[in-house]
């Protein structure tokens, strides 16, 4: 096995992070800002050797478009949240309507079934209201 101090490395490059040598490798992610090769916590952007890019500032309509796209996206995902949650209301109206069901007929080990996947789906649809429409 090399000395790692034989293999030390000036800049590390994305080759360097990429690198089938065992020693080659070490030593780019011990030069590696965050240590990590393909996911940077420190800067939460060097993704498979992003560090080794150089930042580029955008115009301001490369932002502005970007915002249009996001927040479009964001208004995508509101709609299918809103069709999730009105989902989720329908499953727990059916629920209640099959629990209520099994109680009258008499059938309790069946009741108890819905009453548990009654309570699920609630406490599910609770959550997803909790995080998605606050």
């Amino acid at each position: 096995m090399k000395n790692m101090s034989q293999n030390k490395l000036t800049q590390i490059t994305e080759a360097d992070l990429a690198s089938a040598d065992h020693d080659r490798w070490a030593a780019a992610v011990c030069k590696c800002k965050s240590g990590y090769p393909t996911a940077c916590i420190e800067a939460q952007a060097c993704v498979f050797g992003g560090c080794f890019d150089e930042p580029k500032s955008k115009s301001r309509e490369d932002l502005e478009r970007e915002i249009e796209q996001l927040t479009q996206r964001r208004d995508e995902l509101s709609v299918t949240i809103n069709q999730f949650s009105s989902l989720l209301d329908n499953h727990v109206m059916e629920y209640q309507r099959i629990y209520d069901r099994m109680l009258k007929r008499g059938n309790q080990n069946s009741a108890f079934i819905y009453k548990a996947v009654l309570n699920d789906t609630k406490e599910f649809k609770r959550l997803i209201d909790a995080v998605y429409k606050a």
